[in-house]
């Protein structure tokens, strides 16, 4: 029975030491394979993350039409309507001459005009510029003027002048 034991003790050492060196093989393994494993994961994780972005880009909001109404305190609102919600505008001022530009990006245009006469004490007139990947508008004012922007729904307002109450 001793030399059972002993015997069992020698085979358990034998594969305790198979069983490390097995171990031992694998990690060293598993070190080189995963990174190469996480990164096709993360270049994988890429492409669907960009394929996504440009099903998404391609997927432009349309402009459909362009109303002005006269507004107390020499001010106008000028209403654009969308085919679903437009994105959120971006823009700047210009004094000399006196403009007003906002970015729609990911905008097209379904416009039959691309300049719009505005009957108002400063603002004259509206272009509606569309490039590749946004739509621009370019207020021409007689004087530098304020502006602010709000969107309810499939509409942007845009209110231009001294009551810039949205």
């Amino acid at each position: 029975r001793s030399m059972n034991r002993v015997f069992s003790s020698r085979h358990t050492a034998a594969n305790t030491g198979e069983t490390m060196m097995s171990i031992a093989l694998m990690t060293s393994r598993a070190r080189l394979i995963a990174p190469r494993a996480l990164w096709r994961c993360c270049l994988s994780l890429l492409l669907v993350m960009f394929a996504a972005q440009s099903a998404s880009a391609q997927e432009a909001v349309n402009l459909n039409s362009i109303g002005f109404a006269n507004m107390p305190g020499d001010s106008i609102e000028i209403r654009l309507e969308f085919d679903s919600r437009p994105p959120e505008p971006t823009g700047f001022t210009q004094d000399d001459p006196a403009r007003i530009s906002i970015d729609l990006s990911n905008v097209q245009s379904s416009l039959a005009e691309r300049r719009f006469d505005i009957d108002s004490n400063n603002a004259q007139s509206v272009m509606v510029l569309e490039t590749n990947d946004r739509t621009r508008l370019v207020f021409n004012l007689t004087s530098p003027a304020d502006y602010q922007t709000r969107i309810e729904g499939n509409t942007l307002i845009v209110h231009l002048g001294s009551d810039t109450r949205v």
